[in-house]
């Protein structure tokens, strides 16, 4: 087999791949910060987890009424509103 000559070769848009990895380079973003949040939630759930008995349900009580109540989406909507101000 024959390599190919250049006029053989596939045409490659590079303008168009840097366009797509940019557009998506906003919901990496968006991934990113609710794995952040939901991964703070498990962690204060666990560090509820290693308390003593009496003092798992205050802590829990704490997480969930806490921002840790709230949905990411929830949390994101408060999160916007504020930075408005």
């Amino acid at each position: 087999m024959k390599p190919l000559d250049r006029d053989d070769r596939p045409r490659t848009f590079p303008h168009l791949t840097l366009l797509a990895v940019l557009a998506c380079v906003p919901l990496l973003n968006a991934c990113t910060s609710q794995a952040w949040y939901e991964g703070s939630r498990a962690s204060a759930r666990q560090q509820c987890n290693q308390q003593p008995p009496g003092a798992y349900e205050d802590c829990m009580r704490r997480v969930n009424e806490g921002v840790g109540s709230k949905s990411y989406d929830s949390y994101e909507r408060e999160r916007e509103e504020l930075r408005r101000k």
